[in-house]
């Protein structure tokens, strides 16, 4: 049985918030962790009196028995989505369900707008789908590779004008077109201050974003998959350098336009240039919601122009299911093409994967397991939607869902696998196997991971490390507990270092060097790999050291004023260390006065953190943080005056081991890139 699902505090929502933009994971992958599955009404659930459900009818009429599975089928929907509307308070929900080419149900609930109530229409409402819009991107690339324009093993930069390429920050294996489309280009991950806008005035053009914005290459290419919204971002501007042609005109003239998506852009109301989103569809746009003091609370759009091809887009159930449908297909609907049907084929071919036999990247869509069924698909998260595109082609099936309130994470990821196995019950999860492994085995496995997916050489490495970056690893008898910072899973033996999830469908394995020690943790969702550290790795060991850098501070202030009470100091040898001393003691206590107010300060912020940052008191943070480091270098040099001096010998050992202390928190703060200055 799993362990229950624990809604994170409010504290580490800005952290969630970091890790979570444009889909930090899998399509189909945050399996039930804790109240029953929903038991199916005889009926639809009767909405309350305030809510409203907005169906598009089916392309044809059915009867007989197929009625009757149609009819089993809304009534599941229907009671999926209100249990979960109702109890985790999601103002909108837009479904598409789509079998055999043909859709079996589209449907809205909810509000797409409040004041005044617009119930969803998902035909009409425009839901923003964040990273399922990578899907688009994919597509448009191999549409450049099938034309012969374009190649997987093109190195990036010869597909870039000169000002978009890439620096090999020391890594000589250039960057090549699949790296972008499989996540393994080797970015560090950057978002604070930049990934989402809200004044649409600064809104950067796509190309000028990339140049500003350019995150580091921290790890070869090729070498393991890890989320990162710059590689698609980057992988746009190939499409439409290589093409010619705006990126959003691209997508508009030769994937939306074919498929008749006639509400699905990637263009955005009020910026001041060709991106602008004019006319019917801006007014159609869902609104997002957060939720304060019980209330729903109407939310500024994220503008996320500037990485458009990335996580940009924003669509409808019914359109989404025009371009499952072609997915599924051959390529084509209705007449118009996107991808030749051998081409069309490859989107669901493994290209990447870190591990053997958990999720991996096909073309850039992410496969998952549902019981005996391979998925590929996206999942989508902006601060107030969230979305998911599941296709299972064993099935014929094509899922797509998208919420428009905060707190619809959890349905988004959900909902997927529950029709899937409501559809198939031999898709369901096995029951607990016999343990094939003992407390000895399972030993080897634990500790703290931290994610490969961060900031590696900015200073807000350190925020996101200390809120929502490690995963803990603990053995039990027969299983592994893995907590992450979202919820903690029971994981159980598949394999040699693979575990699957007790009573769910996710799967995990444990990377090992040549000599056999474990030395990473590929997630279930295929796109994240978390290093195993030790003490000194651990971002809470920072903190560690600035408190005792403000003991020994404190303790040394305490020291000198004794010693100067009790025998007053004339000789400069003597009077240049305590000097030093006193004024590295009152720094450092500032410093840590500072930092503290700054990580209080992001904690209150909460999402805001992603448009506030670098906050004041973080950039008081980080200019004091040298000159501490600095008075902290010039006691050491000193180290030989004192001792040569008429200390006692308690005192001289512990000067001595306070600035040993305070090298070494130095060192941390240098290792976590708070010795550079403001940002």
């Amino acid at each position: 049985m799993a362990i229950p699902y624990r809604r994170p505090a409010r504290g580490l929502r800005w952290a969630l918030a970091l890790l979570m933009p444009f889909c930090c994971g899998p399509v189909a992958t945050a399996q039930d962790t804790g109240p029953a599955p929903v038991v199916l009404p005889a009926t639809p659930l009767t909405p309350r009196a305030d809510d409203a459900i907005v169906a598009v009818p089916p392309v044809e009429a059915l009867d007989g028995a197929a009625d009757t599975e149609q009819a089993r089928l809304e009534a599941f929907v229907d009671g999926v989505v209100e249990s979960f509307r109702q109890r985790d308070r999601i103002a909108g929900v837009t479904v598409g369900v789509l079998r055999g080419g043909r859709p079996l149900l589209v449907r809205g609930y909810g509000h797409a707008r409040l004041d005044p109530a617009e119930p969803v229409d998902p035909a009409r409402h425009l839901f923003r789908i964040a990273s399922i819009s990578k899907t688009f991107t994919y597509v448009a690339a191999m549409q450049l590779v099938e034309q012969g324009r374009l190649s997987l093993d093109d190195p990036v930069n010869e597909r870039l004008p000169e000002r978009l390429r890439v620096p090999d920050d020391g890594y000589p294996e250039p960057i090549r077109i699949r790296h972008l489309l499989t996540h393994t280009a080797g970015y560090e991950d950057l978002a604070l201050g930049h990934l989402f806008v809200r004044d649409p005035a600064d809104v950067l053009p796509a190309d000028e974003y990339l140049v500003r914005h350019r995150p580091r290459r921290v790890r070869p290419p090729g070498r393991e998959a890890v989320y990162s919204n710059y590689s698609v971002a980057l992988l746009g501007a190939v499409v439409a350098h290589v093409s010619g042609m705006p990126f959003e005109d691209y997508a508009e003239r030769h994937l939306f336009g074919p498929l008749g998506m006639t509400h699905t852009t990637f263009r955005e109301p009020d910026l001041r240039d060709a991106r602008r989103l004019e006319g019917p569809l801006a007014g159609n746009l869902a609104t997002g919601f957060g939720r304060e003091a019980g209330r729903f609370v109407a939310k500024p759009l994220e503008h996320i122009a500037q990485t458009a091809a990335a996580g940009g887009a924003s669509s409808t159930a019914r359109d989404m299911l025009r371009f499952a449908a072609a997915l599924l297909g051959d390529g084509a609907l209705d007449g118009g093409r996107i991808l030749a049907a051998e081409t069309n084929a490859q989107l669901r071919e493994l290209s990447f994967a870190n591990a053997e036999g958990i999720n991996g990247l096909a073309h850039g869509f992410i496969t998952d397991r549902i019981g005996p069924h391979t998925s590929f698909g996206h999942g989508g998260a902006t601060l107030y939607f969230h979305s998911n595109l599941v296709l299972v082609p064993t099935l014929d099936l094509a899922i797509f869902v998208s919420t428009n309130t905060a707190t619809g994470r959890r349905f988004a990821a959900e909902f997927p696998v529950r029709l899937v196995e409501f559809l198939d019950p031999a898709a369901r999860p096995p029951a607990p196997a016999d343990a094939t492994a003992t407390s000895e085995d399972l030993r080897r496995y634990a500790g703290s991971y931290l994610s490969n997916r961060r900031p590696w050489r900015s200073p807000d490495a350190l925020l996101l490390s200390l809120s929502g970056a490690i995963t803990q690893v603990q053995p039990t008898a027969d299983a592994l507990i893995v907590a992450s910072p979202i919820e903690t899973l029971r994981y159980l033996p598949d394999g040699p270092n693979r575990f699957r999830e007790d009573g769910g469908h996710r799967r995990l394995a444990f990377l090992v060097d040549d000599g056999g020690h474990v030395r990473a943790l590929a997630a279930p969702s295929g796109v994240l790999v978390s290093d195993r550290i030790g003490f000194f790795g651990h971002p809470q060991t920072v903190v560690l050291g600035v408190l005792g850098a403000v003991l020994i501070a404190v303790a040394s202030l305490v020291r000198l004023v004794r010693a100067t009470r009790r025998r007053p100091v004339r000789r400069p040898d003597a009077l240049l260390p305590q000097f030093v001393a006193a004024i590295a003691s009152l720094v450092w206590i500032l410093f840590a006065i500072v930092a503290a107010a700054a990580l209080t300060t992001f904690a209150t912020l909460g999402d805001e953190t992603l448009f506030a940052y670098p906050t004041r008191a973080w950039q008081v943070t980080l200019l004091i943080a040298p000159v501490a480091a600095l008075l902290t270098a010039l006691q050491l040099l000193l180290l030989p005056l004192v001792w040569r001096s008429r200390w006692r010998g308690s005192s001289k050992s512990a000067h001595t081991l306070g600035v040993l202390w305070l090298t070494v928190t130095v060192w941390l703060l240098w290792r976590w890139n708070l010795l550079g200055g403001p940002v």
